[in-house]
């Protein structure tokens, strides 16, 4: 039976949940002014989410908030950076930084700052115990180590 959108909005208010959702599950096949089924419904619906899902969910993750290359993640920071000027477009949409000192010891502080910034997500993550992210996590910050070790040796 299809539902009207006043008819769901209606529901999503006893429901707790959001019209569109609402719309989306009767499309599943849940009749929605049936208690039983939609309870039955729901319980159907946890037993199908992943075990990441309700990891997450324990741990008060959100679905955006990730390690990975391309993905932000919200971690308390230190300092904010100031804005610098004018940044480069280069061809992917992803902006560079106006160019700064050049030279060794310009290249050493650099270097320096991206040790200690990689060193705060290792700390976040052991903090909150999750493995793969701490061996993520380290993994960079070792790498940042190491060629912060190298380049002073040779500097």
């Amino acid at each position: 039976m299809p539902y009207s959108r006043a008819q769901l909005v209606e529901i999503s208010k006893s429901v707790g949940r959001n019209w569109r959702t609402l719309q989306r599950w009767a499309a599943e096949g849940c009749r929605l002014e049936d208690p039983q089924s939609l309870k039955a419904f729901l319980t159907a619906k946890e037993l199908k989410r992943t075990n990441i899902a309700r990891s997450r969910e324990r741990r008060g993750i959100d679905r955006q908030i990730h390690i990975g290359r391309n993905r932000e993640r919200t971690m308390p920071t230190e300092r904010q950076a100031a804005p610098q000027g004018r940044s480069q477009v280069i061809n992917n949409g992803e902006t560079l930084a106006p160019p700064g000192r050049r030279g060794a010891a310009a290249a050493l502080e650099r270097l320096e700052r991206q040790e200690e910034e990689s060193f705060r997500p290792l700390e976040f993550a052991q903090q909150h115990g999750d493995r793969f992210e701490i061996d993520a996590a380290q993994t960079y910050w070792l790498k940042c180590s190491e060629t912060l070790r190298r380049l002073d040796l040779a500097v």
